[in-house]
């Protein structure tokens, strides 16, 4: 959410957050979540059974990515000289680069002794580090402004991505299992060179698309962004049981419907991942099987 007020509207608010100033005050009364003595309710870990669970705080603002008006690359040409109208691009909330007090509890706790002794270490954030859908790109970095005569712009290099660049090694050397993402309502998975598995998990019926030669469409980014597939470079894993088809009988290596819903199971008894879907246009027809993969030490 943006800044709280009591006279504007929820959409309002949600356009009106700033790097220093913004609310999470429904989620939290929503959601009532664990907490960590460094991050509160908005990072923390806990054993349930036989998994570690670490949820991370790894989510920007959301922005438009149209080349017109205050947005993602851009401010609005009106507000140059009024910098209190600027948005500041598609900003962090809480940073969790190398060196951030979220990046040293991370770090931590994957060395904790909890997290060493279970059989599954899942790690779960919002924004989509490895992914097909639309908010993979650009990357998860802080915006670089660049002011000019008459408009300011932002870019956001590859190679600063806070998530591929300094989350992902520690991941892998701590050899999580699995990591749950969402945000682009879509449904995809990879694996990395390290063993992680990367599961996008949030298609429910709503999606923003996916983008790789499959689907054939782009994102439709500025020069320079990765305009299909996986900006991290790894290739998407087609599902093991029931993949989608495309119209040429392609098999899809995504879940992409405004009809098609997607949920997942972990089964902690065999270590197996499973993803089910279900046509909401036939309110009668039956759940599908369509992906599963054990994880290591299953």
């Amino acid at each position: 959410m943006g800044r709280w007020s009591e006279t504007g509207s929820l959409e309002e608010q949600f356009n009106d957050a700033l790097p220093d100033d913004w609310d999470v005050t429904s989620y939290g009364e929503l959601f009532p979540v664990p907490r960590s003595d460094a991050g509160g309710p908005r990072w923390w870990s806990r054993t349930i059974g036989d998994v570690h669970l670490i949820s991370l705080f790894a989510t920007a603002v959301w922005r438009s990515p149209k080349p017109i008006g205050r947005g993602k690359f851009q401010e609005a040409a009106q507000d140059v000289d009024r910098p209190q109208r600027w948005g500041h691009g598609q900003f962090i909330f809480a940073p969790i680069a190398r060196g951030s007090a979220q990046y040293r509890w991370l770090a931590n706790d994957l060395a904790s002794p909890a997290a060493r002794a279970a059989r599954y270490r899942v790690v779960m954030f919002h924004h989509p580090s490895h992914g097909l859908g639309h908010h993979s790109a650009p990357p998860f970095t802080d915006p670089v402004p660049t002011v000019r005569p008459g408009g300011i712009t932002y870019h956001y290099p590859l190679g600063d991505d806070h998530i591929l660049r300094d989350v992902e090694p520690l991941l892998s050397a701590a050899q999580v299992h699995l990591v749950l993402n969402g945000h682009s309502h879509v449904w995809n998975r990879f694996r990395n060179a390290a063993g992680v598995h990367w599961l996008e998990t949030s298609n429910v019926g709503n999606s923003y698309g996916a983008y790789d030669v499959t689907s054939g469409r782009s994102r439709e980014l500025p020069h320079g962004y990765v305009q299909q597939g996986d900006p991290g470079g790894l290739a998407p894993v087609v599902p093991t049981v029931a993949p989608l088809t495309g119209p040429d009988g392609t098999a899809l290596p995504y879940v992409a419907s405004n009809e098609i819903t997607v949920f997942t199971l972990l089964d902690t008894a065999d270590g197996l991942v499973r993803s089910y879907r279900f046509d909401t246009a036939d309110p009668a027809a039956r759940v599908v099987l369509f992906d599963e993969f054990p994880l290591a030490g299953a």
